[in-house]
C-alpha cells in the first residue's frame, strides 16, 4: 500500500508538471524540484561528479529545474537507497550496489578485483555494460531505476591495526567488507570478511569488531579510519566501479526530450570529470594519511595475491549464476563480454 500510495503521488505531480508547462519548445524546460541523495560525504571526491550534474541541470535549464543536494546518507542509508529512489519518495540518489545484490545481482560485475587496472577503465567497462547487458538493464527496470554517473574508483587497498606485509599476514584477519563478491575474495585468502557499511568502518575498527577496512586510499581519509588504524597498505586489488547513481525511472519517462538530451549532455561530461580527477587525488590523501601519523607499509606479495585469485571473473560469475534462473545465462554472457573487453582494452 505505501508503495502505491507514493506511485499514485508521484504520478500526480509528473501530470501537473505536464499539464502546467505543455508543449516545450527548444530552450524550454519544465518546472520542477528535485531532490539528489549522495550517500557519501560531501567532502568525498567523489562527490564532485554528483554535485556537477545538480549544479549544471539547475544552470542550463536557468533555474527551472532545481536540484538541491543531501550528502553523507542525510536522505537515508545506502542500505535504503534503492526503494527510496524506485519508488519516489526521492527523486535521485546513489548506492553501492554490494548493498542490494538480491535486487541488482548483475552489478556485482562492476566490483570484479585485481582485473581493472586504473577508475577510466573502470568507468569504460561498466559504460559499455550498462548498454549492452540486457540482464541488467531488466534489473534496472523492475527496480524502476534509470542508472547514470558510471565512474570508476581508485585501487581498493586496506587500512588496518597492525602491519600487513605478505599473504600469511592476512590470515584470520577480520576484514570490513561489503557486498556478496567481496567477502569471497577474503576467505579465499585465509580472512575473515565482516559486511558492514562504509558508515560504520570508524566505528568498526575503533571497537575491534574488525581489524582492517577495504577501501581506496582516498575512502580512508574522507571516513577518518586513519585515525584509529594506524598501518595502510599499498596492496592492490585493482580498480572499482560499485556505485553508481540512479533517477526514479518514471520522473526519467516524464521528461520532454530536449531535457533528457541536456541531462545526458551534463552526466557525459560528469563521468570524463570523474575519470581525469580521481587518479591523482588517491596519492594526496594518502600523503595527507601519512603526515597526520598513519604509516604506509609495503605489500610484499602484490604477484603471490594475484596468482592467489587466478579467475576473478569467474569468482563473480559463479555467485551471479548461484541466484538462479535466466541469472546463469546472464552470468556467461556477461563474463565472457568482460574477458573480451579487458582483452581488447589490453
Amino acid at each position: 500500500m505505501k508503495k502505491l500510495m507514493v506511485r499514485l503521488v508521484l504520478a500526480t505531480a509528473i501530470l501537473s508538471v505536464s499539464m502546467v508547462t505543455g508543449v516545450f519548445g527548444a530552450e524550454e524546460f519544465p518546472e520542477m524540484e528535485l531532490r539528489y541523495a549522495n550517500f557519501v560525504p560531501e567532502s568525498n571526491p567523489t562527490s564532485k561528479a554528483d554535485i556537477f550534474v545538480a549544479e549544471e541541470l539547475t544552470k542550463r535549464t536557468n533555474g527551472r529545474v532545481k536540484v538541491t543536494m543531501y550528502h553523507g546518507g542525510s536522505m537515508g542509508k545506502s542500505t535504503e537507497m534503492i526503494d527510496l529512489v524506485g519508488e519516489g519518495a526521492i527523486e535521485i540518489g546513489n548506492f553501492s550496489s554490494g548493498y542490494s545484490f538480491a535486487r541488482l545481482p548483475m552489478q556485482a560485475f562492476f566490483s570484479v578485483p585485481i582485473v581493472m587496472k586504473d577508475p577510466p577503465m573502470a568507468g569504460k567497462l561498466l559504460r559499455a555494460a550498462a548498454k549492452t547487458q540486457t540482464k541488467m538493464q531488466e534489473d534496472w527496470k523492475k527496480n524502476n531505476l534509470h542508472p547514470f554517473n558510471f565512474r570508476g574508483l581508485p585501487a581498493y587497498r586496506l587500512i588496518s591495526t597492525k602491519p600487513l606485509r605478505t599473504l600469511e599476514d592476512l590470515k584470520g584477519l577480520r576484514v570490513r567488507t561489503f557486498g556478496k563478491t567481496s567477502p569471497k575474495v577474503f576467505k579465499s585468502l585465509g580472512a575473515v570478511p565482516v559486511n558492514m557499511t562504509v558508515g560504520e568502518a570508524y566505528e568498526g575498527l575503533q571497537r575491534g569488531s574488525v581489524e582492517a577496512v577495504y577501501l581506496p586510499w582516498v575512502g580512508m581519509y574522507v571516513y577518518k579510519l586513519h585515525e584509529v588504524a594506524k598501518y595502510i597498505s599499498d596492496i592492490n586489488f585493482g580498480a572499482d566501479g560499485c556505485f553508481v547513481t540512479y533517477l526514479n525511472l518514471d520522473v526519467w519517462n516524464s521528461w520532454p526530450q530536449n531535457l533528457k538530451d541536456l541531462f545526458n549532455q551534463i552526466v557525459a561530461e560528469a563521468e570524463i570529470m570523474s575519470d581525469e580527477m580521481i587518479i591523482g587525488i588517491d596519492k594526496k590523501m594518502l600523503g595527507a594519511m601519512q603526515q597526520a601519523g598513519a604509516e604506509l607499509v609495503h605489500f610484499e606479495e602484490q604477484e603471490k595475491l594475484v596468482k592467489a585469485i587466478p579467475d576473478p571473473i569467474g569468482l563473480i560469475e559463479a555467485e551471479v549464476a548461484s541466484v538462479g534462473g535466466e541469472y546463469k545465462k546472464a552470468a556467461k554472457i556477461y563474463a565472457d563480454f568482460l574477458r573480451a573487453e579487458i582483452a581488447r582494452m589490453e
